[in-house]
């Protein structure tokens, strides 16, 4: 399921480092500028997600349309977290670049 978010984030430019030892397994973590999200997701949805990702053997010639009506037409609690706090953000930016070598970075940001 990672492998496949992580090129879904690729296909729209994001630059994305799958397997570091920073990411969480409570929550998801976004960082915009001075923003700060973090995303809840109920753990029977994630159990669940993983579960019809297991099952595919191949994810680019399999549709995920149905996996998705089927996943995302549960009732489950999602939680997101907002903070604007410009410290917080540049302090995980930081981070997450050491994650990087300077030719995976942005050129803006080597």
């Amino acid at each position: 399921m990672d492998n496949w978010v992580a090129n879904f984030y690729r296909d729209l430019g994001w630059k994305v480092k799958n397997g570091v030892p920073f990411s969480n397994p409570f929550h998801d973590i976004v960082v915009h500028s001075d923003t700060v999200m973090q995303i809840f997701f109920d753990p029977e949805f994630k159990t669940v997600m993983e579960q019809l990702f297991a099952q595919l053997e191949d994810f680019s010639n399999t549709s995920l349309h149905p996996l998705f009506m089927d996943a995302f037409h549960r009732k489950t609690k999602i939680i997101v977290t907002i903070n604007k706090n410009e410290t917080m953000a540049q302090q995980i930016h930081q981070q997450v670049h050491s994650f990087f070598t300077p030719e995976e970075r942005y050129p803006e940001h080597n």
